[in-house]
């Protein structure tokens, strides 16, 4: 995942949330809450646990005038995949669609340069392709930003 910024929740608003979620998993207490770099439109933070381990919680982009269920998309393909055993995602923990915000378990990781690529990435990405699209085929919604055509 990208590195910390130096933004820490101070007024106690997403501690709360996470704290609410990450309660529902029975996964113990939250110290901290930090957000993360690199997001465009979602707030994406680092859950820090009273046992040592991190959780991701992730604030979903909404405006009324986009009718997109950005949560749901995302949460349902996870879900899809942990149900067929694909371990290379952010494991669904729980989520608020009312306030827009999802608990996944956190991926330590970085984005990868181009020139960092090699053949055994490529092999990777299509493992995981025809993992998900194994059948039977789920019925799953278009994700956020699903493209049908090249034009």
């Amino acid at each position: 995942m990208n590195a910390p910024d130096a933004a820490v929740d101070t007024d106690g608003t997403l501690l709360a949330l996470a704290g609410r979620l990450v309660e529902s998993t029975g996964r113990g207490g939250v110290t901290t809450v930090v957000r993360l770099t690199g997001g465009r439109n979602n707030q994406v933070y680092r859950v820090e646990l009273d046992d040592g381990g991190s959780l991701l919680l992730k604030r979903y982009f909404s405006d009324p005038r986009d009718p997109r269920d950005r949560l749901g998309a995302e949460w349902n393909f996870l879900q899809h995949a942990w149900s067929r055993g694909i371990r290379v995602v952010p494991e669904p923990l729980a989520c608020d669609a009312s306030l827009q915000a999802g608990l996944y378990g956190y991926v330590n990781g970085r984005k990868l340069a181009a020139a960092e690529l090699e053949p055994r990435h490529v092999d990777a990405a299509i493992e995981f392709i025809l993992a998900v699209n194994a059948r039977p085929r789920a019925a799953l919604a278009p994700a956020s930003e699903a493209c049908f055509s090249l034009t």
